[in-house]
C-alpha cells in the first residue's frame, strides 16, 4: 500500500513541476529564469518517467534490477537540476526573508543529499549487475519490457509537454489580464 501512495505522490509532484515549468518559462525575464524553468521540466519529466518505471516494477512487468539501472541512468539529470533549483531556492528565501521558502529549501537540500546517496549506492550495485543484469528477471519477456519502456517514455512526454504548455497558457492569460487592467487604469487617468 505504501508503494502506491509514494507513486501517487510522485506523479502529482512531477505533474506540478511540469506545469510550473511552463508557467515560469512564460514569465521568464532573463536566461537564468529560463534555466530554472528548464530544470523544473527536467525534474518533472524525468521524475514522471522514473515513477512510471516504478509502476512497472510494482505490477511485476519489470524486475527490481531494472529499477537499479533506472536509478543510475535517470539519477544524474534529477540531481543536477535539483541542485540548481535548490541553490536558487536558498537565494530567493534569503533575499525575500521567506520562512516558507527557507523551509522548502531545507527540504530540497535533504532531498538532494538523499538522491545523491541513493544514486551512489545504485551505481555500486549496477557495476555488479551490469546492463544485462537489468533484464535478468525479465529474460523471457524482453519484448514486454521494451514495449513498457517505450510506452512509459511516450506517456511521460505527452503528459509533461501537455502540462508545460498548460502552464505557459495560464501565465499568458494572467499576464494579458494584468496588462489589460494596467491599460484601463492608465486610460482613466
Amino acid at each position: 500500500m505504501l508503494i502506491w501512495l509514494i507513486i501517487i505522490l510522485n506523479l502529482l509532484i512531477c505533474a506540478w513541476d511540469s506545469y510550473a515549468a511552463g508557467f515560469l518559462w512564460s514569465a521568464a525575464k532573463n536566461k537564468f529564469d529560463k534555466l530554472i524553468s528548464a530544470c523544473a521540466i527536467t525534474i518533472g519529466a524525468v521524475g514522471m518517467l522514473y515513477t512510471i518505471i516504478l509502476i512497472g516494477v510494482a505490477v511485476g512487468i519489470l524486475g527490481g534490477e531494472f529499477l537499479i539501472g533506472t536509478n543510475v541512468i535517470l539519477g544524474l539529470p534529477i540531481i543536477a537540476a535539483g541542485i540548481v533549483i535548490t541553490i536558487h531556492g536558498w537565494h530567493q528565501a534569503i533575499k525575500n526573508r521567506s520562512f516558507l521558502g527557507g523551509a522548502i529549501s531545507v527540504w530540497n537540500t535533504f532531498a538532494i543529499i538523499h538522491d545523491i546517496r541513493v544514486w551512489i549506492k545504485s551505481f555500486e550495485v549496477f557495476k555488479d549487475i551490469g546492463i544485462g543484469g537489468m533484464f535478468k528477471s525479465n529474460e523471457d519477456s524482453k519484448g514486454k519490457v521494451a514495449l513498457f519502456v517505450i510506452l512509459a517514455v511516450v506517456i511521460t512526454a505527452l503528459i509533461s509537454v501537455g502540462l508545460f504548455n498548460a502552464g505557459r497558457r495560464k501565465e499568458m492569460e494572467l499576464s494579458n489580464i494584468s496588462n489589460l487592467k494596467v491599460g484601463v487604469e492608465s486610460s482613466n487617468k
